[in-house]
């Protein structure tokens, strides 16, 4: 039962730590679509493709970099209920 326990409140902690990873690209997608920066790209003579494609790379990389803090936390702290079966 304790261990049923600690794994609940260790999902809950990792849910709530990443929580923050989306809020920080859709305040970027607010402000993007407040300012008309993809407008204003296209007219400067950047293509489409790359627009969308530096996006996704930058979004990878925001969802990425806590994706691998978390492994590493997990391992540094030896939370082993993500990695073992029961």
């Amino acid at each position: 039962m304790e261990r049923l326990y600690d794994s609940v409140v260790a999902a809950y902690i990792f849910t709530a730590a990443l929580t923050f990873v989306p809020s920080s690209i859709i305040a970027y997608l607010v402000r993007e679509r407040e300012n008309h920066v993809k407008h204003m790209q296209l007219i400067s003579g950047v293509s489409l493709f790359s627009y969308w494609l530096s996006n996704f790379i930058v979004d990878f990389v925001k969802s990425l970099i806590p994706a691998i803090f978390a492994i590493f936390m997990m391992s540094a702290y030896d939370v082993d209920i993500f990695i073992e079966s029961s």
